[in-house]
């Protein structure tokens, strides 16, 4: 409902039905009936989040896509004011915003802290990733050239076509919150995140071994990112101690950052890594 009420309207709604069985096909029939801008693809079986993404990049006609998980809220501005942002900035393929997790209830949560220009971006991207996927625009033409999503990623398949997509131009994100992405127990990050967290690890290493010298980030630099989940409503904490020694190895990957690209990162965004330690 959230896409059908943007304030942007001229597009086309792809919607991926990989496989259910608890009768959203019969709902998304209905949705059909009365906007000719839907879609529908079923799969007849469940064949996964990255084939299925790739599949609707495959059909859409548009310049560019824009990603929507199915149990998240879009702002109804928002198509507008990334269209807007790649209007208006050259070379750009990648565009996201900032974003609320909510409850499933939509009560507010906690509210994303993203970098916004290309060179944050990239200064972030061995430590964390730096989009929220369900907020991403990107320039279709791009996306297909480099072969879409990577089917061997079960997990962590946005993260590992980012650093892709940086090789092709430049990315950004947008300071307004764009997207209610919903936060629960059964969410593929909450009931994965062991795998999500040794693929994010696969991701910085082949990221760090493509833009930096391999030898700058030693197993300690990772080990201290892509931790344990916590939800608001469990009562329980826990405690890391981190080893100086993985303290020491990221702020020797910062520092390779810094010397391979010719200008300095936003001195926010060096504190919020550190903080990360």
């Amino acid at each position: 409902s959230s896409i059908l009420a943007q304030t942007y309207g001229s597009y086309e709604f792809l919607i991926i039905d990989d496989g259910s069985t608890d009768g959203t096909s019969e709902i998304l029939s209905k949705f059909s009936a009365i906007d000719s801008r839907i879609i529908n693809i079923r799969n007849e079986r469940n064949c996964g989040i990255s084939h299925s993404l790739n599949m609707g990049l495959e059909i859409a006609k548009g310049r560019y896509v824009a990603r929507m998980d199915a149990d998240d809220v879009a702002h109804r501005s928002r198509f507008e004011k990334q269209l807007k942002k790649f209007g208006t900035t050259n070379d750009l393929v990648l565009c996201g915003t900032n974003a609320m997790y909510v409850n499933q209830r939509l009560v507010p949560l906690w509210a994303t802290f993203l970098p916004l220009s290309d060179w944050d971006i990239r200064t972030i991207f061995p430590f964390e990733n730096p989009f929220a996927h369900p907020t991403i625009m990107m320039k279709k033409e791009v996306v297909l050239a480099i072969g879409g999503y990577d089917v061997i990623y079960e997990t962590t398949q946005d993260y590992e076509l980012w650093g892709r997509m940086l090789q092709e131009g430049r990315a950004c994100n947008l300071d307004s919150v764009c997207v209610y992405i919903r936060r629960h127990k059964r969410s593929v990050s909450a009931q994965k995140s062991h795998i999500q967290k040794e693929n994010t690890i696969r991701v910085q290493k082949l990221y760090v071994s493509q833009f930096l010298e391999p030898s700058c980030a030693s197993e300690n630099s990772f080990c201290n990112f892509g931790g344990v989940t916590l939800y608001p409503q469990q009562k329980k904490r826990v405690n890391k101690f981190i080893a100086l020694s993985t303290i020491e190895a990221t702020l020797n990957l910062l520092s390779s950052i810094v010397v391979a690209y010719p200008m300095k990162p936003n001195r926010r965004v060096i504190g919020y890594v550190i903080g990360r330690c």
